[in-house]
């Protein structure tokens, strides 16, 4: 089963974007990934069973991949 994305409300006021400087390229590469994993997202449906314990959707994986890549190269 492909997990969900809930939020969690009420814990932390601030939101990533605080966090994230205004010229760090991760600003510019986030729409791009963003609209490749919504082209894949049909595919990652078909992957996963309907019934079953909800796994961490795959394109959280990737982003967080992404992150820890763009986090390492400095």
């Amino acid at each position: 089963m492909r997990g969900r994305t809930d939020r969690q409300i009420g814990f932390i006021t601030a939101t990533p974007d605080q966090f994230v400087a205004p010229d760090h390229p991760i600003r510019r590469v986030k729409p791009k990934v963003d609209a490749a994993l919504a082209q894949l997202d049909p595919l990652f449906d078909q992957m996963y069973l309907e019934g079953g314990r909800p796994s961490i959707q795959p394109d959280r994986l990737l982003k967080a991949c992404l992150l820890m890549a763009f986090s390492s190269a400095c």
